[in-house]
């Protein structure tokens, strides 16, 4: 393992430098070494032509492979050797040529899926995001090229606006469902050994949790409808059941503040609540339309 540095002239710079090249070699002494780079180097100066030049990070895998990869600096070519010293040494290292693209490894993980007995409308969801929105981002690139900053990037493409529509791209729901499904696909390409490590552990979608306030008369009774469903102080006003009937038998708001207009009450099941409440009885049977509440039922 080695990092060096690599010189060379293009084909047309040396059939303008390879004459003068000659002529320095034959002036020294060594008309048979002209193609040293010493003598190139000052024929391509004459000619005011410089050299192009990379360094090359040289290095065996864990198979025992040799692998070289080109850098125009030489700190990057030093801190890449580096890194992969330490991953060959745990063998974890997957060289660039060998490694997988993110579209063959999505391919991978479906069938992996599938595999697992997963449910085939979940199958489809995943091959959804996978056809619609990873392999259209990231499908050509090699997994071994992945890094955290471009996994963020993807994330900020999901949840940027479109200059079409001035919409999102997708929703913060749907961008997190895409970003889970990425995490699960290098999850997945890491236990095959086509990755080191799962570049996208670190990034998220975070949910909005601020929820706009409830409204009275629309998600949660008003003070007028609660007083008109009986004796204010009794037990039966304060039940479940009490927060969760529209007195007037039009809608039903859930033990949990939802409102809920696909179930219209019954009359015969607000008469029966109302005769109840009026006669300062305990809370009402629980309906066929109300959630049962958990826990043991209260004394009478």
């Amino acid at each position: 393992m080695s990092v060096r540095k690599r010189t060379w002239f293009t084909r047309a710079e040396r059939k303008r430098i390879d004459p003068e090249a000659k002529k320095l070699a034959s002036a020294a002494g060594e008309p048979d070494d002209w193609g040293k780079f010493q003598y190139l180097e000052r024929a391509a100066l004459a000619f005011g032509i410089e050299p192009r030049e990379v360094w090359i990070a040289d290095y065996t895998d864990q198979q025992g492979d040799r692998h070289i990869e080109t850098f125009p600096l030489k700190k990057a070519a030093v801190e890449h050797h580096a890194t992969v010293v330490v991953d060959v040494g745990k063998g974890t290292h997957t060289p660039q040529s060998k490694s997988k693209t993110v579209a063959e490894a999505a391919d991978d993980w479906i069938k992996y899926v599938e595999l697992e007995g997963r449910e085939r409308t979940t199958v489809i969801a995943y091959r959804q995001q996978v056809d619609l929105h990873i392999k259209p981002r990231l499908g050509r690139e090699k997994l071994a090229k992945l890094t955290t900053p471009r996994i963020n990037t993807f994330r900020d493409d999901l949840l940027a606006l479109n200059l079409k529509t001035g919409k999102p791209n997708l929703s913060r729901a749907m961008a997190k469902k895409v970003l889970v499904s990425l995490k699960s696909l290098l999850k997945d390409a890491k236990r095959r050994g086509n990755v080191a490590q799962n570049v996208a552990l670190d990034v998220q979608i975070k949910m909005d949790k601020r929820g706009s306030k409830l409204k009275g008369g629309v998600d949660i009774p008003t003070p007028d409808e609660i007083k008109g469903c009986g004796p204010e102080k009794s037990r039966a006003a304060r039940s479940p059941a009490r927060r969760s009937l529209r007195c007037n038998g039009q809608a039903q708001i859930g033990i949990g503040g939802a409102h809920n207009t696909d179930w219209p009450a019954r009359p015969e099941h607000v008469a029966g609540v109302e005769a109840r409440l009026s006669e300062g009885r305990a809370r009402p049977r629980v309906s066929e339309w109300q959630r049962p509440r958990r826990g043991p039922r209260q004394p009478r």
